[in-house]
């Protein structure tokens, strides 16, 4: 997606641009319909409709939402959204880096607790906390 560019000239204008961040952890069969509702209501208070940034950190490699549509009797209505599911950064990510930015020490953290999970057999907390504890001192 390519944004107006301001030039030099008296005549140029700030573009302003409104962002919708959303992270989502947990599949969710109504997550377009709610990205939808927030943008209009963003669109409705600014008059501006905002860019849909979408965090996906679940384990779900099926739950991938990457619009909201609707159509009836020839009406349509479509919202896209950009999506990064950190699932899909499983096998980019890298050992550790003393020069990473913060995203991707924190998607490796993320990846870490969550590839411990299916080892447990309840949820621990602790044991959950601990982990990310000492991952993030290695960043």
């Amino acid at each position: 997606m390519e944004l107006p560019r301001a030039d030099a000239s008296a005549d140029a204008h700030p573009v302003l641009v409104l962002c919708h961040v959303e992270v989502q952890g947990t599949p969710e069969t109504d997550f377009a319909d709610r990205l939808f509702q927030y943008a209009y209501r963003i669109y409705d208070r600014f008059g501006r409709f905002p860019v849909t940034l979408v965090v996906l950190t679940d384990s779900d490699s099926r739950f991938y939402p990457v619009a909201f549509a609707r159509d009836l009797l020839g009406a349509s209505l479509r919202l896209e959204f950009h999506v990064a599911k950190l699932l899909d950064y499983k096998k980019r990510v890298r050992p550790r880096r003393t020069d990473e930015n913060v995203f991707a020490a924190v998607t490796r953290l993320h990846l870490a607790v969550q590839a411990e999970r299916p080892r447990r057999r309840y949820r621990d907390d602790a044991f959950r906390f601990e982990l990310k504890h000492r991952l993030m001192r290695e960043v």
